[in-house]
């Protein structure tokens, strides 16, 4: 909320006066508290789900064959139209690994799903 500018949520609060509220960015949100994710193919559903709800609220396209080419180009573009920094926000990030850490081969493929987007 900060990044995106919502001053009055934080009137009262120590950084409030701290902060320079006329400076926004666009925010990318990847949450995995939802739900759990039992295999590498749901995992890429939710990401590319993920991916797409926050085009589509930034109001840009992510044209790409593959995951880290549609984060990358996601972030580039929110990049271009608003003129500054994109901040990214993931909020559960080891979610999926730790909902399967009683099947090491389930965990491992979550691992690598991550990765496959954390490396962008």
């Amino acid at each position: 909320e900060i990044f995106e500018g919502n001053e009055k949520l934080f009137e009262g609060l120590y950084i409030h006066d701290k902060w320079d509220w006329s400076r926004k960015f666009p925010v990318i949100k990847i949450d995995f508290a939802d739900g759990v994710l039992k295999n590498r193919e749901e995992l890429d559903r939710r990401i590319l789900d993920l991916l797409r709800k926050n085009a589509e609220r930034l109001g840009v396209s992510y044209e790409s064959n593959d995951i880290p080419g549609k984060f990358g180009t996601l972030i580039g573009e929110a990049v271009a139209k608003y003129g500054t920094r994109a901040v990214v926000l993931v909020d559960e990030y080891d979610k999926p690994i730790l909902d399967n850490i009683d099947n090491p081969n389930i965990a491992a493929e979550m691992r690598e799903g991550l990765k496959n987007l954390y490396s962008v």
